[in-house]
């Protein structure tokens, strides 16, 4: 479990406030309700996303399931 951790938090870093800072305007912020698909596994552009605040849950389908 503690291996799976390790390679979540390279994957998903911190950012502080000043690379906050700096990412703003190449994007635009948005808020999401609970349970929406912010993108679908297969679609072709979707960029970079920085939760500033609350989660968000990665959901990998395989064979359908």
């Amino acid at each position: 479990m503690a291996e799976n951790v390790e390679i979540t938090e390279g994957m998903f870093p911190k950012l502080d406030d000043a690379q906050i800072a700096r990412l703003l305007p190449l994007g635009q912020e948005r808020q999401v309700a609970a349970g929406e698909i912010v993108f679908d596994q297969g679609d072709s552009e979707h960029g970079v996303f920085v939760v500033l605040s609350g989660s968000i849950q990665l959901v990998s389908v395989a064979n359908g399931e």
